[in-house]
């Protein structure tokens, strides 16, 4: 009798114990990518690290203080604008893809994992509907599709030997100039790490002001990003990251995946897996076999959130329905 007692106590556990488990694996590679800054002031790591090239499919700007890679996305927009063709990014985004799909979003980006902690914030949330939620997430694939053809457009340019439009940060990278993770992970960093950037007590402390109006507007739009993802879980990551379009497309096909036992699923009587997504996939209106939305990144909030215990992992299962 003891035995059957105890055995709900132990089956609460496991979504605390997975809990845990995820915020210290991102912690873990927010640390390991070089954005110590935030955490000590300076990024130790980056100054022994022998390489900063590897790009990985996360947002990780190049551009962070001593960072140990660079994100595949920032990695495709550099190569391509200067004619070269991002053959290891796009070997490791495939691998990545095919293997575990979009959950280096839920597992190993920094800036996703700055936004899981700006969502704590307790404040009213919100969660926008099926239809708002699948129309705006239309909107990063909108992204993928202008900047790599800017992108394809200025290295052809220049492979051919002409001068590609005046696009000012644009031209060599077409989407970091309006990149909140740039802003977050090498912008701000840069102003912390490099106290000379700050105007000196003679100019006086309002002359940063005066500064680019492009600043200003990178801090302010990173702002309005931040504040959106307090109230709105991951809204950057489903509706515009083009990184997370390209892995999301991957999702049907990738070897993990996550399941709905339907002989379990209370359905829309319970609703809690949908209430936890911070992604805004609505898993009662998608195939119980395999969740293919583009939007899961396979944090497993739903796993937490199941009071029947109907979500599981599965394995190759790789047909779309």
């Amino acid at each position: 009798m003891d035995e059957y007692e105890e055995e709900p106590e132990r089956q609460g556990r496991k979504p605390l114990i997975l809990k845990i488990s995820r915020f210290l694996v991102q912690l873990f590679f927010f640390i390991l990518f070089g954005n110590l800054v935030f955490i000590f002031g300076y990024n130790f790591l980056g100054a022994i690290a022998q390489f900063n090239g590897l790009p990985l499919p996360v947002m990780q700007s190049y551009a962070t203080p001593g960072t140990t890679i660079v994100g595949s996305y920032d990695m495709f927009m550099e190569s391509l604008s200067h004619g070269f063709f991002p053959f290891l990014a796009i070997g490791i985004l495939l691998t990545f893809g095919m293997i575990m799909g979009r959950a280096t979003c839920g597992w190993m980006c920094p800036f996703g994992f700055a936004l899981d902690i700006a969502y704590l914030i307790p404040v009213r949330k919100r969660y926008p509907g099926y239809q708002i939620n699948s129309q705006l997430s239309k909107v990063k694939f909108f992204i993928v599709v202008l900047t790599f053809f800017i992108a394809i457009s200025i290295g052809i340019t220049r492979l051919g030997g002409g001068t590609p439009l005046p696009l000012g940060p644009f031209t060599d990278n077409a989407f970091a100039p309006i990149d909140p993770a740039t802003t977050f992970q090498a912008v701000i960093p840069q102003l912390i790490v490099n106290p000379d950037l700050w105007p000196s007590l003679e100019e006086g402390f309002w002359t940063i002001f005066s500064w680019s109006p492009w600043f200003w507007f990178r801090v302010f739009f990173m702002a309005i990003i931040l504040l959106l993802c307090v109230y709105i879980g991951r809204a950057w990551c489903r509706w515009f990251c083009p990184l997370g379009a390209l892995l999301g497309v991957m999702n049907p096909y990738a070897i993990i995946g996550v399941q709905r036992n339907i002989s379990k699923c209370l359905g829309k009587k319970c609703r809690e897996c949908e209430i936890a997504c911070p992604m805004g996939v609505s898993l009662l209106r998608i195939s119980w076999e395999k969740v293919t939305d583009s939007n899961c990144i396979y944090c497993l909030k739903c796993y937490e959130a199941c009071p029947e215990g109907a979500i599981t992992l599965t394995f190759f299962k790789f047909t779309k329905t």
